[in-house]
């Protein structure tokens, strides 16, 4: 098929026409058929609205944002730039660059690993599939972490399922007196932790250890005990695993998603069975949770934890638990 030259004068095409989406049942059929309809002559307002418009048709629910920041990532750009040279013609590279962004987009490739940075707690953190992208909700853990820590000087947190290490790096930031050890199952995550820790120039004070929740923690005691335990594991059922998006199943690991049993709580019976032999008397455990497990995981607590309380995210959804080490007489 020929390309149509299209000029920042000329309306853009109709590229989303019911024969199009009727032939195009998935998202790599829709833009194979639309982006062989037009060439790299395009402004930066026409290519943010023909790819919105893709985006839109499959979809995205924030296709003009996505469509904004994949070209700001490609002109190296700010959005007030964006819209002051929203006439400027795209080169053929910046188009080709342009286009594999957005292929992948329409494959539900979240926008974090196209970019490869998303912003927690006010900091920028690198993502990649190796680990999970970090979310606004999980800022409620860093939130309680600090309040419970904030009567404690020079303060240690052991970090469980780290990832990125969006939640430890958070508190350091915060705190200049907090040291951090940090594991992970996944030498990959604890790669990019690291590189995030030294991005974030707080690498001085967290120590990174690979294994499966306690185990490396195990040399530790009981010379070096925490005053906070904090994790977000993996808590999603099998069941709700297959039911999730596919901007989360085909691309975020699932060994940092799903806890392996039918209600998702297989990591917090280890959790709370085992933490308070790596916390100081009186210390505390900080869990992220999902929206229905508040109860479920409040009943695990057994005879080890008191003060139990269930803290909510911005949509008044339960979102974090928090309990303290009961000193048994």
């Amino acid at each position: 098929m020929a390309n149509i030259m299209v000029s920042s004068q000329t309306p853009i095409p109709n590229m989303i026409d019911s024969t199009a989406l009727t032939v195009a049942n998935d998202a790599q059929s829709l833009a194979s058929l639309s982006l062989n309809k037009i060439s790299s002559a395009l402004s930066i307002a026409l290519a943010h609205k023909y790819g919105a418009q893709l985006l839109g048709a499959i979809g995205i629910d924030t296709p003009e944002l996505d469509m904004r920041l994949m070209l700001a990532q490609v002109l190296n750009y700010s959005e007030l730039n964006l819209f002051l040279n929203r006439e400027q013609l795209l080169t053929q590279v910046q188009w080709e660059e342009l286009m594999a962004l957005l292929k992948r987009r329409l494959c539900f490739e979240p926008m974090a690993y196209l970019s490869g940075v998303k912003e927690f707690f006010g900091h920028e953190f690198h993502v990649s599939p190796d680990c999970l992208i970090p979310r606004p909700d999980t800022e409620c853990v860093v939130e309680q972490c600090l309040k419970l820590l904030a009567d404690i000087k020079e303060p240690r947190v052991f970090d469980i399922a780290t990832g990125s290490g969006a939640i430890s790096i958070a508190l350091l930031k915060e705190r200049a007196d907090l040291f951090v050890v940090a594991s992970d199952l996944s030498p990959q995550a604890l790669s990019l932790a690291s590189h995030n820790a030294q991005k974030l120039e707080v690498l001085s004070r967290i120590n990174l250890i690979q294994g499966d929740l306690f185990e490396p923690f195990k040399k530790l005691k009981p010379s070096f005990l925490a005053h906070l335990i904090v994790s977000n594991p993996p808590y999603i059922s099998l069941a709700d695993y297959e039911s999730l998006s596919s901007e989360v199943k085909n691309y975020e690991p699932a060994l940092a998603l799903v806890a392996g049993d039918e209600q998702g709580l297989a990591f917090y019976r280890r959790l709370l069975g085992e933490a308070h032999e790596y916390l100081l008397p009186h210390g505390f455990l900080v869990l992220e949770i999902g929206f229905d497990q508040s109860h479920m995981v409040a009943d695990l607590a057994g005879d080890f934890w008191h003060n139990i309380t269930i803290h909510h995210d911005l949509a008044h959804r339960p979102r974090v638990i928090t309990m303290q080490k009961k000193e048994r007489i």
